[in-house]
């Protein structure tokens, strides 16, 4: 009989400690997982992005793969809670290439600086999928005129820079500037 109690104790012991592991690790999981992994939708529409890109000429670009975290990459902001990008800023860059539609994944995208590049090519209509954009500055590019689509949510945009306003957008924002310089 008093064999069986210090295994009961034993086994109590380790069924407490288990518990309060797993109660532990359901806690922290989320949070270490966001943290560790980012998010990979972001990552990817970024790696797409770059794929659009046909001449880096300084090397800018060269952060942009597996070894580094998306939110260290040059030119990418993240927000600090939930590791998605606010910002795209790829200004002077000297970059030649298009704007890749995977643009339009990056959902927490508030700002886009790819002013004063070499972008040539239409702005891709998944721009219209950036509700939460506040600025667009796509200047001295040889950008074409606009898509298809007219994009309403960005009535409330706060500042834009894109060279000729395309004919679609005519009314629909608020605070256009229009580049003389890069107009084609």
């Amino acid at each position: 009989m008093w064999l069986h109690v210090p295994n009961l104790w034993a086994f109590w012991f380790i069924y407490l400690h288990v518990i309060t592991l797993v109660l532990l690790m359901n806690r922290l999981h989320p949070t270490t997982l966001v943290k560790a992994l980012g998010n990979e939708t972001d990552r990817f529409s970024l790696l797409k992005f770059k794929e659009a890109i046909a001449t880096d000429p300084h090397g800018f670009l060269n952060s942009w793969n597996y070894s580094l975290h998306f939110c260290n990459w040059h030119g990418i902001t993240c927000s600090t809670r939930h590791q998605r990008v606010v910002a795209l800023n790829l200004s002077r860059s000297d970059l030649h290439g298009t704007i890749s539609p995977f643009i339009g994944n990056l959902s927490f995208l508030r700002f886009i600086n790819l002013r004063h590049n070499n972008f040539s090519g239409k702005i891709p209509q998944q721009v219209d999928h950036l509700f939460r954009l506040r600025h667009l500055l796509l200047s001295y590019n040889m950008l074409e005129g606009g898509y298809s689509s007219q994009p309403d949510h960005l009535l409330g945009t706060e500042h834009h820079k894109v060279g000729n306003k395309p004919p679609y957008w005519q009314n629909s924002i608020r605070a256009w500037f229009v580049d003389e310089a890069c107009a084609p």
